[in-house]
């Protein structure tokens, strides 16, 4: 019961922080058990497709499909907050393997962030996934850039614990057309 107090307490933080936006992510997690879940986001039941911002020749990232991969659930909530911050809207989030690959497999994403160990399982399979459709993705891990295995070292990396210039920093160079 400790850490549903500990929740609500984040959410309430979150509500004051950021109002009517932060309602969504709140009735998402309200149902899951804090550490370890799995959950999926689509506001509007598909993933939808993009659309260009008439005025300024950009790709809208409301529309742009992001996956976020993460076992933690505060770290989860924290990288959407940041996701949502950029503008970035249409956000799915996993925080387990299985789930996720069937996802990936089924979907389209338009670039994804990666946590390289999902509970002790390594979400190496989800990358080669990723890869194999050419979707541009980065891992995030405590460990850095020498806890991500060799033959995917050529993929960017955000250290944790990270800021959100830190991962827009990462993303405008992984997918430039949306900065």
């Amino acid at each position: 019961m400790e850490e549903a107090g500990f929740f609500h307490e984040i959410c309430a933080l979150k509500q004051a922080e950021y109002g009517k936006r932060f309602k969504r992510m709140q009735t998402r997690l309200a149902t899951l058990p804090l550490g370890r879940y799995t959950f999926a986001d689509s506001t509007t039941g598909s993933l939808g497709a993009m659309t260009m911002n008439t005025t300024t020749d950009k790709i809208d990232k409301a529309d742009v499909r992001v996956l976020v991969i993460e076992d933690e659930a505060a770290i989860a909530m924290l990288i959407e907050d940041m996701l949502l911050d950029m503008g970035f809207e249409n956000i799915t989030i996993f925080g387990k393997l299985s789930r996720a690959l069937d996802a990936v497999k089924n979907a389209e994403f338009d670039f994804a962030v990666l946590d390289v160990n999902l509970a002790g399982e390594p979400s190496y399979p989800l990358a080669a996934v990723l890869q194999e459709k050419k979707t541009p993705f980065a891992f995030s891990t405590g460990y850095g850039a020498v806890g991500v295995r060799e033959d995917f070292r050529n993929y960017p990396v955000l250290q944790k614990p990270f800021t959100q210039k830190d991962l827009a920093d990462k993303l405008s160079k992984l997918v430039p057309q949306y900065f």
